[in-house]
């Protein structure tokens, strides 16, 4: 007897069915599974298993998926707690996220080949699953994708490496070198760790969201050269860089993390430096030190020369006096080579604000262009 009905493009539950499938013309789609079955048998004519189509079914000891199966979308298996057996059809191309969130009985998964991506919290707190097959085909990792497994847990080295991508550093040196062959640093790969200063091999191109924020103690790192990407907040918190990348630019060039940009949001950041739809916003409202420090990057990295430019020129007095207070003997030199701000007429009293704030070298610069 068959318990499954579906017409096409309607969704229908039929009395004695354990679940409701949709059949979408070319497709079947199975929705959801009101059964209390230990050993689940998915019909054959399914095709695509829906969102959180059999999340919560704790008696679910085992689920037989039909290998035309091609997508399992996220949280189809979110706390199954039970679940302890479960092939996954060849066809996949993606692990979806959290889709086997908290299935805490898991203990092995072989991910078939042909999947590309194991998105955000696929395998989440499977604290007994020990055992994942890998394969090479996998390309992206998504965040916290093994957090709390066993696997994760018993990995047997401080570094984390799948497929050339460091997943996670789990040690707990301060002076570390990522090992060659490595070409990405994944989302939250060392975030809130302590290390003080990490090498990057040259074959890393990409370093993920927030992959270092709060790594409130790293002092220094080096960019590789064939760098493509730096995600967004990648080192947000490391409060002791000295230059904390921020944003790479499709140019190559780099702008570092402001001294302080509390309450600013790394859109709007973007839209200020990268410009939105073709246009730089420089309204954007965020504090002086944060502005100014961004524009001077801008300057001298010669981003929308005059734009910028003009805005140092309208607010040079404040702007410079901010470079002074902070002795940037490097931008001061810039903003001097340029010939656009500094006069005879307004140098005396840029020389007299820096003696007058105990700023020597300053002084003894701008004492010397101004003999020059």
């Amino acid at each position: 007897m068959n318990d499954f009905e579906m017409t096409p493009g309607v969704l229908k539950s039929v009395p004695g069915t354990q679940a409701i499938l949709k059949m979408d013309y070319s497709e079947s789609v199975l929705k959801s599974y009101h059964g209390n079955a230990e050993h689940v048998v998915i019909p054959e004519e399914v095709t695509r298993i829906g969102r959180a189509a059999l999340e919560e079914h704790r008696n679910m000891k085992s689920v037989h998926i039909p290998e035309h199966v091609t997508e399992i979308q996220g949280g189809a298996f979110f706390n199954c707690i039970g679940l302890e057996e479960i092939t996954l059809p060849e066809h996949l191309t993606e692990i979806s996220e959290s889709l086997f969130y908290d299935c805490s009985s898991l203990k092995s998964i072989v991910i078939p080949d042909g999947v590309t991506r194991i998105a955000t919290r696929a395998f989440y707190n499977c604290k007994n699953l020990i055992n994942i097959t890998i394969p090479e085909s996998v390309a992206g990792i998504g965040v916290d994708a093994f957090s709390g497994t066993a696997w994760l847990k018993n990995y047997p080295d401080d570094f984390v490496i799948v497929n050339h991508i460091l997943v996670k550093y789990q040690g707990h040196g301060e002076e570390i070198t990522v090992p060659d062959g490595v070409t990405r640093i994944n989302e939250t790969a060392f975030e809130l760790s302590h290390v003080k200063s990490v090498h990057l091999p040259e074959s890393v191109t990409s370093i993920g969201e927030r992959a270092f924020q709060y790594c409130d103690n790293l002092e220094s790192i080096n960019i590789p050269e064939h760098i493509t990407r730096i995600g967004q907040n990648a080192f947000y918190g490391c409060n002791h860089l000295e230059k904390a990348p921020m944003l790479l630019l499709d140019d190559g060039k780099i702008i570092y993390e402001p001294e302080d940009r509390t309450g600013v949001a790394f859109f709007e950041i973007f839209r200020f430096v990268n410009g939105w739809q073709g246009t730089r916003d420089y309204t954007v409202k965020m504090n002086h030190a944060a502005k100014y420090n961004l524009l001077f990057q801008m300057f001298v990295l010669g981003i929308d020369t005059e734009g910028v430019s003009a805005y140092i020129k309208k607010n040079f007095s404040k702007m410079f006096r901010y470079l002074v207070d902070k002795e940037d003997i490097e931008t001061i030199r810039k903003v001097l080579d340029s010939g656009k701000f500094i006069t005879k007429r307004n140098i005396g009293k840029h020389i007299q604000y820096a003696a007058d704030t105990g700023k020597y070298a300053v002084q003894i610069l701008l004492n010397e262009y101004k003999k020059s």
